[in-house]
């Protein structure tokens, strides 16, 4: 009998001036058959505030680990 194994799936999201079209992205990544166990946003402008506001707002499934690197 095969060894069933556990796929762990990352997305990489680098975003810069465009917190409307991340929050979309994010809206149809949480509608994937398969789920991430991490989403990755790498901020371009992390002045702004923007993205981290985003996230706080999004309504992100529990599941997800989001790691925010600012750049």
């Amino acid at each position: 009998m095969p060894e069933q194994t556990s796929t762990r799936l990352a997305v990489c999201i680098p975003t810069y001036r465009r917190t409307l079209l991340l929050c979309r992205l994010l809206k149809d990544v949480a509608g994937q058959s398969v789920q991430p166990h991490a989403v990755i946003v790498v901020d371009g402008e992390p002045q702004s505030g923007e993205v981290l506001r985003a996230l706080g707002q999004a309504g992100l499934p529990a599941s997800w680990r989001i790691v925010y690197v600012p750049s």
